[in-house]
Formats: C-alpha cells, structure tokens, sequence
C-alpha cells in the first residue's frame, strides 16, 4: 500500500494479537496539509510527539472537531476547537500517530520544523 506523506490510515486487527507494521519513507522537514470540508484523515509526518499545533502547525478554526484513537477506550476522543479553548483538551500526537479532523472550512497549511543533529556512539 502506498499512502502519501500526511495521509492517515486505519488498521483493523480482528486477531487480538499484536502485531508489527514497518513503513518505510523519507522525512520530510516541511509538509503541506490540503484540508477538505468534512472528514479528513491525515498524519503528522515530522519524528515529533506533543500538542498537535507544534507537531503539525495546525492552527484550529472555530467548530473544527479533531478526534484521536484511544487505545485504553478503544474509541475515538473528541476535541472540538471553541472560543479559543479546546474541549477534552490539546490533542496530543505520539510520533507519527494518525488523527481525523472534521472541519466546515477548506484551507491548507504549511508545517516546516528542523532536523535536529544527534551524534551516535
């Protein structure tokens, strides 16, 4: 399966069991997200975890709903942007996690960050 940077996807493990999926890619320091009205299933391509707006750039609109799989709930977690405030909280990504975003308005945005330089052993 080939699935463009920032594009999320859903697994369905209907085992129980764990399992290991590999991707393979380039990181990227700058990705350009295209946000269609309604429902939009995107990643965060940057090897960063924290609040969404650092790790992505993203900026909420008022009414922009996102939603983060939890895995302790096994369901989706709401986040709807109001007022400036955030209902159930920031989202917060892990590295590469995927997130849906619900939104009325059509817009893009831009998320550029550094590589930051690590010496090995």
């Amino acid at each position: 399966m080939t699935l463009p940077p920032g594009s999320g996807v859903w697994v369905s493990n209907g085992t129980g069991h764990s399992f290991t999926a590999s991707f393979k890619g380039l990181v990227r320091n700058e990705q350009i997200f295209q946000i269609s009205t309604q429902t939009n299933y995107l990643s965060a391509t940057s090897p960063l975890a924290g609040a969404m707006t650092n790790v992505t750039g993203y900026r909420p609109l008022n009414g922009d709903t996102v939603q983060l799989w939890s895995t302790n709930s096994q369901s989706y977690v709401s986040h709807t942007y109001s007022a400036g405030t955030w209902s159930s909280g920031v989202p917060i990504l892990n590295v590469g996690q995927g997130f849906v975003l619900i939104t009325t308005n059509m817009y893009i945005w831009t998320n550029s960050w550094q590589r930051s330089v690590c010496a090995g052993p």
